[in-house]
Order: C-alpha cells, then sequence, then structure tokens
C-alpha cells in the first residue's frame, strides 16, 4: 500500500470537497434572499435559464477538461512533459471555438427555447446567462490542466472565488434592478448575470497558479514537440465523447423536468403560474439543496479520474484498487448522514431557508435521490478511469430514459412529488448498472461493515437523534418565538453542530474509519489522533 500516493489522493478529494461545499452553501445560502426577491415564479425563470445554460455548457466543454486531466496524468507517469503542454495548448483552443459556438446557439436561440419551455418570460434570463458561456469553457481547460498534475487545492479555491463573487453581483444587481422599478424577469436575468462575473474572477485565479506552475516544469521540457498534433487531438476526442456523454446525462436529466414538469401540470389543470412556482419548488427546495452532498461525491471523482488513470498506465492494480475501496468509504461516511439530515429536518430547513413547508415532501423524497446519484457519478469515473468509457453513459441513459417514462406516469397523478420520486427510481436503475459493473470489471471486494453498515447504522442513530432534539427544541421555544422562520433558524443552529459532534463520535466508536486513514485528512487528522491517543476508547479497534 503507498501511503505517500493515498495520502495525496485523499487530500485532493478533501481539498476539492471543502471548496465544493462551501460553494454550494454559498449557493443555497444567496437563493434564501433571491427568492424573497423574486419569489417562486422568479425562481422558476431563473432555473428554466439554468438548466439551459447546464446542457449548453456541456456541450461545449464536450468532456475536454477531464479528457484533459486524464491525458496529462497518462503523460506525466511517462515524464513526458512537452506532450503534456502541447495537450493543454490544444485544448484550449478546442474550448474557445466551443464556447463560442454555444454562445451564439444560446443568446438567438433564447426565445424559442423559452417557448418551448413553456415560459416566454425566460428569454432575457436566458440571454443574460448566455455570455457567462464564453468565459466557463476556458476556466475548465485550465482547472482540467491543474487537475491532471493533482495539484487540487488551486482548482478548489477559484471555486469558492467564482461563487462568492458570483453571489455578491446576484444579490447586489438584483436588489438595484427590482429597485429601480423593473419587473420580475429582469430580475431574474440580473441574477443569471452574475454566473459571468464570477467567472471572470476565477479564471484570474487559475491563470496565474497555472502560469507558475508551467515555469516551474520548463527544466523538464525539451521543447521537442510532435508537428502533427492530429493523433494527440485523436486520443483527446476519444476520452472527451464519453466523458462528455456521462456529464451530459444529469443535465439532460434535468432538462426532462423543464420540458415535462410545467407541462404536465398544465395539462392536469394547474394554472401557468401555479405550475411554475411547483417546478421552482422542485428544483429549488429539492435539488438544489441535494447538490450539497452530492457535492463530495463530484469532486471525489474529480480527484479519482487521474489517479486512477496514474494507477492503470504505471500498472499498479493494488493501488488502483486501494483508491476505489478509499472513495467508497469516503462516499458513505459523508452522503448517509446528510442524507439523514434532509430527510428528518426537511420541514424546519424549508422554513429557515424559504419561508414555507411547501417544498417539505419533496425534500424527504430527493434526498435518498442524493445516495444514488452519489455513487452514480462516483462509479462513472471509476469506469471511465479504468478505460471502460462508455459503459457508465449507456447505463446513466437508461436512468434517463426511465425518467422520462416515470415523470410521465407519476405527475399526471402525484403532481410535483411525482417528479421526485421519478428522479429517485431512475437514479437507482443507473446506479446499480454502475456499482455492478465497477465489481464484475475490477475485482473489487469491498468491507460492507466499513462501507455501508457502519455509516448507515450511524447515520440511522443520529436520525433519531435529530428528531429528538427537534421535537425537544420545538416544545421549549414555540410560544417564545413568534416568528415560524426564525424559530426554524434557532433549532437548526443548535441541533445541526450537535448532531455532526455525534455522528462524528459514533463513527469513531463504530470503527468506520481507521487511525491510518484518519491522519490522510489535513489539518483534523493528526488532531483527532492524538486525541485518541488520549482516550482509547473513542475508536474500535
Amino acid at each position: 500500500m503507498n501511503t505517500t500516493k493515498s495520502q495525496t489522493f485523499v487530500k485532493g478529494a478533501v481539498a476539492l470537497a471543502l471548496a465544493g461545499m462551501i460553494s454550494k452553501i454559498l449557493g443555497v445560502v444567496y437563493v434564501v434572499p433571491l427568492q424573497n426577491m423574486i419569489g417562486s415564479y422568479g425562481m422558476g425563470l431563473y432555473q428554466i435559464a439554468y438548466n439551459l445554460y447546464i446542457i449548453a455548457l456541456y456541450l461545449a466543454l464536450a468532456g475536454f477538461p477531464l479528457a484533459l486531466s486524464k491525458a496529462i496524468a497518462e503523460r506525466t507517469v511517462e515524464n513526458d512533459y512537452d506532450g503534456a503542454e502541447q495537450i493543454f495548448k490544444l485544448s484550449m483552443r478546442l474550448m474557445l471555438a466551443t464556447g463560442v459556438t454555444a454562445f451564439v446557439i444560446l443568446f438567438f436561440g433564447a426565445p424559442w427555447l423559452a417557448a418551448l419551455a413553456g415560459e416566454s418570460q425566460a428569454t432575457l434570463a436566458i440571454r443574460a446567462l448566455a455570455f457567462a458561456i464564453l468565459v466557463v469553457p476556458i476556466l475548465a481547460a485550465y482547472r482540467g490542466y491543474l487537475q491532471g498534475y493533482q495539484n487540487m487545492a488551486p482548482s478548489g479555491m477559484s471555486q469558492v472565488i467564482e461563487q462568492f463573487v458570483r453571489v455578491a453581483v446576484i444579490l447586489t444587481g438584483t436588489y438595484l434592478v427590482l429597485k429601480l422599478g423593473y419587473d420580475v424577469s429582469y430580475g431574474a436575468a440580473t441574477a443569471t448575470f452574475g454566473g459571468m462575473v464570477g467567472a471572470v474572477a476565477s479564471l484570474l485565479m487559475v491563470m496565474y497558479f497555472v502560469a507558475k506552475m508551467r515555469r516551474g516544469f520548463q527544466n523538464r521540457r525539451t521543447g521537442r514537440t510532435s508537428p502533427d498534433s492530429w493523433p494527440m487531438l485523436r486520443k483527446l476526442i476519444a476520452y472527451a465523447i464519453p466523458i462528455s456523454l456521462g456529464t451530459l446525462v444529469l443535465p439532460i436529466a434535468q432538462l426532462v423536468d423543464t420540458y415535462t414538469v410545467i407541462n404536465l401540470l398544465k395539462w392536469i389543470g394547474v394554472a401557468q403560474k401555479e405550475a411554475t412556482e411547483s417546478f421552482g419548488i422542485l428544483t429549488n427546495d429539492g435539488y438544489r439543496l441535494i447538490q450539497l452532498p452530492v457535492t463530495v461525491a463530484t469532486a471525489i471523482g474529480t480527484s479519482l479520474l487521474p489517479a486512477i488513470t496514474e494507477a492503470v498506465s504505471s500498472k499498479n492494480e493494488t493501488l488502483m484498487k486501494e483508491r476505489i475501496d478509499i472513495s467508497f468509504r469516503l462516499i458513505s461516511l459523508t452522503i448517509l448522514p446528510a442524507t439523514a439530515v434532509l430527510f428528518v429536518l426537511a420541514e424546519p430547513i424549508d422554513m429557515m431557508l424559504f419561508r414555507h413547508t411547501d417544498g417539505a415532501n419533496v425534500m424527504r423524497i430527493v434526498s435518498f435521490m442524493g445516495i444514488l446519484m452519489s455513487f452514480e457519478i462516483l462509479t462513472t469515473y471509476m469506469l471511465q478511469g479504468i478505460g471502460y468509457m462508455y459503459l457508465p453513459v449507456r447505463n446513466m441513459l437508461i436512468g434517463t430514459g426511465s425518467k422520462f417514462a416515470l415523470n410521465l406516469a407519476l405527475i399526471p397523478v402525484l403532481g410535483i412529488e411525482g417528479a421526485a420520486v421519478s428522479a429517485s427510481l431512475a437514479y437507482l436503475f443507473s446506479s446499480w448498472l454502475n456499482i455492478r459493473s465497477v465489481f464484475k470489471l475490477t475485482g473489487v471486494r469491498l468491507k460492507l461493515g466499513m462501507m455501508l453498515t457502519r455509516p448507515l447504522a450511524a447515520s440511522i442513530v443520529m436520525g433519531f437523534m435529530l428528531w429528538g432534539s427537534h421535537r425537544v427544541l420545538l416544545g421549549l421555544f414555540e410560544d417564545v418565538i413568534e416568528s415560524a422562520r426564525l424559530l426554524a433558524t434557532v433549532e437548526l443552529m443548535i441541533i445541526l453542530p450537535l448532531g455532526g459532534i455525534f455522528y462524528g463520535i459514533l463513527t469513531l466508536v463504530m470503527g468506520s474509519i481507521t487511525r491510518r486513514e484518519l491522519s490522510f485528512i489535513p489539518k483534523i487528522g493528526p488532531k483527532l489522533n492524538r486525541l485518541i491517543e488520549r482516550y482509547p476508547w473513542l475508536m474500535r479497534q
């Protein structure tokens, strides 16, 4: 077992996960004042634009940033730094071209795309968001370069900067636009334009780090480049197409909702405004919150793809299996307690963030989707890392097809909750197919106690603790605090830190993580190990 390489991988995954969590928390927090300013209808307009933008962005990226990280990882194993540099420059030119093309399609096609979604008022928001697609592909290429060398910290920091600037522009701009007397559609458009400003700020940061790294590699480069870039381009495309299709499945699944939910609700007699508001609740109260824990899966997967590629390229099967094992366990340790929190505390969370509990049931349903989505994302990166590029794409397309069919069957019967149920069932299909493929193709045999049973038991026990604390605090403060939103906020400020500490202690006592693995966690791990040395009973040996 290579301790140094395992530690590097875990630290990189933790760095990206923390940055992703901070970004997603900001992404959830800003929605509260934004929703207060533009309402559920405005959030519906915002989400229609955002879902279309995500599709256009993934088409523009075409999987090249992740393909770049995989290709660079292969080159560095062979000490071919000239080849890595040439691949990076080639990717940059491609990203510039695809970004401009996607911008033209999204900007000038906005009226037609908005009408197709059943809400023509979303046109302005779509056009405002289109400008971000000129910047983000270039930004993604720079991040792919950093991740190819498994230098995850700068990439993570740039995510946080991007989100900070974006949130500041969204809230300030939307407030000013509404203050000047413009209607909600202009407010939603101003909010979407914040994406471009945030991307520019992030791009400036990663450009600095990449320039510094490239200067550091100058003495390792010989200056020899291949006169024929076609073989490199062909290999990059061979990686990029399946990666692109894999990352495109999630936005396509969201697009299925964009073009079925509002139209199906109107078909069963729901008015236009109420149908758009329901779509806003599904995407805002449900899907947006579940992205917070799922960010951990994306961060681990982003670190895992070049890490597994490196292990496969160096023919180190032991290292490959070790990284797969660690990744599964990291996901279980984080997504299971997050699901318990969202399921048990759905009503106070909904009240604190959105001033209503209309989305509580949706939140409970999609909390299970978070588990399945996380395993699907993680296993997609695993399969593509070991060279099976198209297999997870097939599995995810099966899930997306079932999502469409289930929407048609369940939304007319269950309303907006039917869309949430269909999403969870669709991810159940695709994640099961992926997990089965990973076990079959890699020969990995996981210890269920470490990976699933113990984290699940700790999460269930924590869930009961959260529920009991919620009932006690509700009884204590219900007659003292008149504002339902303030009451929910006070409850969560007390319960969530206690729940986190309680789960951490349970995890150690049940032996879900070893002391050696604990030491891999930056900053916190060594301190916890010193605490365990003083109190050995804290960890099951």
